[in-house]
């Protein structure tokens, strides 16, 4: 039987081949991702091949003396993702055998073995019985050899980690959606609750840029490899892990990487009763912080050891609310009401569910729901008030405030102060993080990212930039609503009307009748002089109940018309309303500007002397 021989050489099984100088695994030519832990094991399964290698050896090759991590969880993970990578299985095994408590054993059948010019080519199966111990143990030298360089090639990376971990600090990084391995698709939820916590509490570090939760969710069963991710996010380390909920107990499994070496840095597995999980949420934050080597102000350190308390039935409530929150859709802010009315009833001091309620109503409050967008914004509004009440350190409790300051009580110098606190608190994270992470990327990273983005350039007078995202977006995210809908509204602002009305009628032909691409739809028909449609959906939307925004809609489409005194007694009644597109009322119906009846509604509006117009 032929021996590996040398490091490099190119190992043949079934139908992968193992590239041992380059390290890569393929498949019938094409790479398949395999972390670098896993592939250092399938080297020293293939080295002695046949043979058990102990658990003992492995992990003494894997971590060195000095490295903080749970051994048998870390092991497990590398030879679980190998077998994954092989199509193979621990019960019935075609390649990796476990010898269970012992270690593993390559049991496959090696074929031909390449060798690139220049390796040394063993001899091996000619030789008579009397001659064949001299050869073996010519051969067994050589494969010593070859195992002492690529351990001593091994411990010198090693070297080189620890010292450019101490020289080089890590100022980026991702937390990747932890997998919920339960079995169980309804614990979903658990998952996400426990990667939003991780990622709010390390973006809590002002010294630490830390990628937005949305931004990374378009990572989630990604094939990409960890230096692939890392280097689209732009970030020097990667989190990534699993949760597995059961009966009472909640087990997480999470490893820190060092992005560019496909490294582990620290891995550790908690294993605790459900009343334990916001101090296994700390301890998480806490220990890579640490592992970092993070610059940590004295109010961070006080707030990243501070450890809450609450009712565990109010904080699965509350962790169910934010997974509906989530979905952003009407069904998921309705929902995620619900549940977050339930997590206060359970513990009435649990200030994180009033934010989550603030929230859902801030969005209902927007004319998605049948509640009426004034009274919204008050129950958001107070929700916000008693989360701040309860912790004035939240920042999404500030952040909240402010949004219902700014939309909906056009209380400009108030909204700007809870927005500049809910920064102080936490200013690694949230859309204005984005935008200054991300304003140079050519590609789109997830819906809500690009939303933001998006954002950013119809303010900046750029509707062409936001356009070139909304398109490459949509092409990963075909079914999304609201961005469809926002590619429409940067048609109409580029001038580009007929491509608007275009994109409006295939939203309403995607999605079925639905107020907001009909008023839009109506408002392009009316500006490319399509007047008798415009009018007829506008006789459409007099019948709808969406106080606010049909309001305004009606005054746009009529100022698009022609019909002055139409538009502005729509106007007149979007403010009593307090329809949040009020806000743009300056930048919106030019023809109306000189009149003073509009001139007298901008002044109701308070809109402060330095603000965009």
């Amino acid at each position: 039987m032929v021996r590996v021989a040398s490091p490099n050489d190119i190992v043949l099984f079934g139908d992968f081949e193992v590239d041992l100088r380059s390290r890569e695994l393929r498949r019938q030519g094409a790479t398949v991702r395999l972390p670098d832990q896993s592939f250092q094991v399938l080297t020293m399964l293939l080295e002695r091949r046949g043979e058990l290698v102990t658990r003992r050896e492995i992990r003494n090759r894997l971590w060195p003396a000095d490295t903080f991590v749970d051994y048998d969880h870390g092991l497990n993970n590398a030879v679980n993702r190998l077998r994954e990578s092989l199509g193979d299985t621990a019960e019935t095994p075609r390649f990796i055998q476990t010898l269970p408590r012992r270690g593993y054993r390559f049991i496959g059948t090696i074929g031909e073995t390449t060798r690139r010019p220049g390796a040394v080519i063993p001899a091996a199966g000619n030789d008579s019985q009397q001659g064949a111990k001299p050869v073996e143990r010519r051969v067994r030298i050589a494969i010593a050899s070859a195992a002492i360089l690529i351990l001593l090639g091994i411990s010198g990376v090693r070297l080189l980690r620890r010292s450019e971990i101490s020289t080089t600090r890590i100022h980026s990084l991702a937390v990747l959606p932890l997998e919920n391995l339960s079995g169980d698709s309804s614990q979903d939820y658990f998952a996400d609750g426990m990667t939003d916590a991780l990622v709010t509490d390390l973006a809590n570090i002002s010294s630490l840029q830390v990628t937005s939760r949305t931004s990374a969710a378009h990572y989630k069963g990604s094939r990409l490899s960890l230096p692939e991710i890392a280097r689209e996010l732009k970030v020097d380390a990667v989190v990534q892990g699993s949760v597995v909920l059961s009966a009472k107990r909640v087990r997480v499994d999470v490893q820190l990487v060092q992005a560019r070496l496909d490294r582990y840095l620290w891995a550790k597995a908690y294993d605790r009763d459900m009343t334990e999980v916001l101090e296994v949420q700390r301890d998480l934050a806490q220990n890579i912080v640490r592992e970092i080597h993070a610059k940590l102000t004295s109010s961070e350190e006080n707030r990243l050891a501070s450890l809450p308390t609450v009712n565990p039935e109010a904080y699965d409530a509350y962790v169910k609310g934010r997974y509906n929150w989530n979905r952003r859709s009407l069904d998921g802010y309705n929902k995620g009401l619900e549940f977050f009315q339930q997590a206060v009833h359970a513990d009435p001091r649990y200030a994180p569910a009033y934010v989550g309620i603030a929230n859902c109503y801030n969005y209902l409050a927007l004319g998605m729901g049948t509640i009426r967008p004034r009274d919204a914004a008050r129950l958001a509004k107070a929700a916000a008030a008693k989360a701040i009440e309860l912790d004035d350190n939240l920042a999404d409790a500030h952040a909240a405030l402010a949004f219902t300051l700014h939309q909906y009580d056009w209380n400009w110098a108030e909204a700007e102060q809870e927005s500049r606190r809910a920064r102080e608190l936490n200013p690694g994270s949230g859309i204005h993080q984005q935008r200054e992470q991300f304003h140079d990327l050519d590609y789109p990273l997830s819906p809500l990212s690009v939303r933001a983005l998006a954002g950013a350039y119809v303010r900046a007078k750029q509707p062409e930039k936001a356009i070139d995202y909304y398109k490459k977006a949509i092409e990963t995210a075909p079914d999304s609503f609201r961005m469809r809908m926002d590619l429409g509204g940067d048609y109409i602002a580029s001038g580009r009307y007929q491509e608007a009305a275009d994109q409006f009628q295939r939203v309403l032909a995607l999605y079925g009748p639905n107020v907001y691409p009909l008023a839009r739809l109506g408002y392009s028909y009316a500006v490319l002089g399509r007047k008798a449609e415009a009018e007829r959906i506008v006789g459409q939307l007099k019948n709808e109940r969406r106080e606010g925004y049909v309001s305004y809609a009606i005054a746009e489409i009529s100022e698009a018309l022609g019909h002055k005194e139409e538009a502005l007694k729509w106007l007149e009644k979007a403010y009593v309303e307090r329809a949040w597109q009020m806000t743009s009322l300056r930048d919106n119906f030019p023809s109306l500007h000189a009149d003073p009846r509009f001139q007298d509604l901008v002044n109701r509006m308070h809109f402060p002397p330095n603000s965009q117009r």
